[in-house]
């Protein structure tokens, strides 16, 4: 997957990912951090993965520890889709 590292990003920005689902992508993630134990943003919608069917999963991590998961049923996405999310 991508991943991009060193942006400087500041309060008030936005980063925009754009993209197409795949027609049998199980689900999809976006990370925001510092590194992969350091995370201010885990945005991950799930098709049927992880036991989760249609549920976006929203976390951060800090220094390799996980914080508590806000779930969401409401899931805009579908396979073969262009998406665009903006975090």
């Amino acid at each position: 997957g991508l991943v991009v590292t060193q942006l400087d990003i500041q309060p008030g920005e936005c980063i925009k990912v754009k993209g197409k689902i795949l027609s049998d992508a199980k689900g999809f993630a976006v990370n925001v951090g510092k590194d992969s134990s350091n995370l201010m943003l885990h945005f991950n919608p799930r098709f049927d993965c992880h036991g989760d069917v249609n549920t976006i999963v929203c976390n951060s991590k800090q220094d390799g520890v996980w914080g508590e998961e806000d779930r969401k049923a409401d899931f805009p996405f579908q396979h073969g889709d262009k998406t665009e999310v903006s975090l």
